[in-house]
C-alpha cells in the first residue's frame, strides 16, 4: 500500500510539474522570426537520394542562385504573427499590403494558421494534390478539369504550418529545384520558402531522368518583448 501511495504521489508531482512547464499564452501576443537553423540540402532521383558528394556539391553550386541564401537571409521585420484569441491570429507578411486575419487550429502534432479566404488555382507538379509535402490544407476541394486552362482546378484555404515548443514556434521550410523532362525536352522548375516538410519517399514520383534538389531549414519565432 505504501509503495502504491509513493507511486501515486510521484505521478501527481510529475503531472503538476508538467503543467507548470506548459506555456499559457496571453492575448494579444506577437511572435517574430529570430533564428534560421537546421539547414540540410539533399539531391534525389527516381532511384533515391544521391549520396555521392562530388555530384551533389557540383549540382548545388550550379543552382545556388535558385535556392535561398540562408547565410544572408534577413528575416527581421519580414513576418509577424499576433495571437488575438484561441481561434484567431493576425499575420503580417512583407508580401501582403495589410495584415491578414487567419483561423487558428491547434492539433497535438502541428498548428494550422488557416487563411480565412478561399482561393482558386490549377494543379501543377508540386501542388497540394501531390505526395511530396507532409502537411495539407484543412480545406481543399478538387473542381475537376478546366478546359480553358488545360489542367485540373481546385479551391482551398491556404495554411501556414507551425510546431509549438513551449513559448517558441518553429516553422519548417524548404526550397526545391526540379530538373525534369517532357517529350525529350528539359525544363526547370524552382520554388523557394515553402512552409512545409518534404516526404523523402516521394522521390518515386519523379520521372526516369528527373533530378530534385531540396533545401530544408527551420525558422524559429519568439515572443516580441
Amino acid at each position: 500500500m505504501k509503495k502504491f501511495l509513493s507511486f501515486l504521489i510521484g505521478v501527481l508531482i510529475f503531472s503538476s510539474c508538467s503543467k507548470e512547464e506548459e506555456y499559457v499564452i496571453e492575448y494579444p501576443t506577437t511572435f517574430n522570426p529570430s533564428e534560421v537553423y537546421g539547414q540540410k540540402i539533399r539531391v534525389f532521383t527516381k532511384k533515391g537520394e544521391v549520396k555521392d558528394s562530388k555530384i551533389t556539391l557540383k549540382l548545388i553550386e550550379r543552382i545556388k542562385n535558385y535556392i535561398t541564401d540562408l547565410e544572408n537571409y534577413d528575416i527581421v521585420d519580414k513576418f509577424s504573427a499576433t495571437y488575438l484569441s484561441p481561434t484567431t491570429l493576425e499575420i503580417y507578411n512583407e508580401d501582403y499590403t495589410l495584415p491578414t486575419l487567419f483561423n487558428l487550429h491547434e492539433t497535438p502534432n502541428i498548428t494550422y494558421w488557416e487563411d480565412k479566404n478561399i482561393r482558386k488555382g490549377v494543379v501543377g507538379i508540386y501542388d497540394y494534390y501531390s505526395n511530396h509535402f507532409k502537411y495539407k490544407p484543412l480545406y481543399y476541394k478538387d473542381l475537376g478539369f478546366n478546359y480553358p486552362l488545360n489542367s485540373n482546378a481546385f479551391e482551398l484555404q491556404e495554411c501556414y504550418y507551425v510546431k509549438k515548443n513551449k513559448n517558441t514556434l518553429i516553422m519548417p521550410f524548404l526550397d526545391f529545384y526540379h530538373i525534369g523532362y517532357k517529350n525529350y525536352t528539359q525544363y526547370n522548375n524552382a520554388r523557394r520558402r515553402i512552409n512545409n516538410v518534404f516526404i523523402s519517399k516521394s522521390f518515386s514520383n519523379l520521372g526516369e531522368k528527373d533530378t530534385l534538389v531540396i533545401q530544408e531549414y527551420n525558422i524559429k519565432l519568439t515572443i516580441r518583448n
